[in-house]
């Protein structure tokens, strides 16, 4: 049986303008730790920690905020796949390029990210949907305004054009 559990969640600073998950851990009804790619009204890119600790039957929450950079004034839409996170514009997709240092935080290598081919202008919503079998790509969705999903596979070896129509 489920019992109420309140919660103390501060507010950010700023209310994102595009968000992502990146990793997340925890033990049930005990802690948690969420990371996030948060880009701020500004153009800031953050990476932001989310930590949870269960305190006499309350969560207490509290956030981290570092910022990474700030050229992400375009952007309207983030998300991320096996090694790279995907931003998207009014105009364009861009990939960068970002791993897991050691202590678990990412290494990102800032700047604009390396353009990936295709129309991106009527794009309204993306996903990370894995690897290809051989794993040599990365895949994505993408919702378009015409009410149309399609699969868009961008190559590891990417500026390489995407292996699907876009």
């Amino acid at each position: 049986m489920a019992t109420n559990q309140l919660e103390s969640d501060p507010r950010w600073p700023f209310k994102p303008v595009a968000m992502v998950n990146y990793g997340g851990l925890g033990e049930v009804g005990v802690m948690f730790q969420g990371s996030y790619f948060a880009v701020a009204p500004g153009g800031t890119l953050y990476d932001v920690t989310r930590n949870g600790t269960m305190v006499n039957g309350s969560w207490v929450i509290t956030h981290q905020f570092k910022a990474l950079s700030g050229d992400w004034s375009t952007t309207k839409e983030l998300t991320n796949g096996y090694r790279s996170l995907l931003s998207l514009t009014a105009t364009s997709l861009n990939q960068h390029s970002f791993g897991t240092l050691p202590n678990g935080s990412p290494d990102y290598v800032p700047g604009p990210g390396v353009p990936v081919g295709g129309r991106w202008t009527d794009v309204i919503d993306l996903a990370a949907g894995g690897r290809t079998a051989d794993g040599t790509a990365e895949v994505y969705y993408v919702a378009r305004t015409s009410g149309a999903l399609d699969r868009v596979v961008i190559p590891d070896a990417n500026p390489a054009p995407p292996r699907s129509p876009c």
